[in-house]
């Protein structure tokens, strides 16, 4: 691009005279009506109960690991709010979680499928339709995005791994790249495909395929 950089996705489309691709993240899902909480109110959630799986309880305040680590933080914080804000990771509760008794980490995160998209998902399936957009990347894992693209009647195609991402380079359709997994539709067999929400999944740094997606859209999109 050359000259003043424009100010919205129109002039920035009409600058590089081709469909761009977005990337957009949990503050996509905050706004009303969708109202999906941020990873700091999903952890004071987490931590002021235990979670039942059925008859079960996870005893996420006597897990000894946990406990320690929130006894280590709290030592010179006023408030497990604050713990939060400092260290705290939500990858940490899951990953206890997916731990005990090797548990689907989904189901603790199948509320989100529910959610009713916003304005703004709304928005970015509007430039979709008119090929403004012609891939979205984003690491949430709702199905906001694709209620809001089925809405308007968008043909797409959701990738979360390697072998979709394949599939999806051959087709004319709009790739929505879920970077770190998707939860599933109610009624499904899984609740989650390909999901990263743990610490040990999130450790093993980027797959291959999904540094190569994000250096093919910055080069041949602009990546907004």
């Amino acid at each position: 691009m050359s000259g003043i950089t424009p100010d919205n996705i129109y002039g920035i489309y009409q600058e590089f005279k081709s469909p761009l691709a977005v990337m957009v993240g949990a503050g996509l899902s905050a706004p009303l009506p969708t109202g999906l909480p941020l990873q700091r109110d999903i952890l004071i959630s987490l931590l002021n109960l235990d979670w039942v799986d059925g008859e079960e309880k996870f005893p996420i305040k006597n897990e000894k690991r946990l406990t320690n680590t929130i006894k280590s933080i709290l030592h010179s914080k006023k408030s497990m709010v604050d713990a939060i804000n400092d260290k705290l990771r939500l990858e940490h509760i899951l990953s206890i979680y997916s731990e005990w008794g090797n548990r689907d980490v989904g189901v603790l995160l199948t509320q989100f499928g529910d959610a009713k998209p916003n304005w703004y998902h709304y928005q970015i399936a509007g430039l979709a339709s008119q090929r403004i957009i012609c891939n979205i990347l984003t690491t949430n894992f709702d199905l906001c995005l694709e209620k809001a693209l089925d809405s308007l009647g968008v043909p797409y195609i959701q990738v979360t791994d390697e072998d979709g991402y394949k599939k999806a380079e051959k087709s004319n359709k709009l790739k929505l790249i879920k970077l770190h997994g998707t939860l599933c539709p109610s009624g499904s067999n899984e609740t989650s495909k390909g999901l990263i929400s743990t610490l040990e999944s999130m450790s093993q740094g980027i797959d291959q395929w999904k540094a190569n997606c994000l250096r093919q859209n910055i080069d041949d999109h602009g990546l907004i």
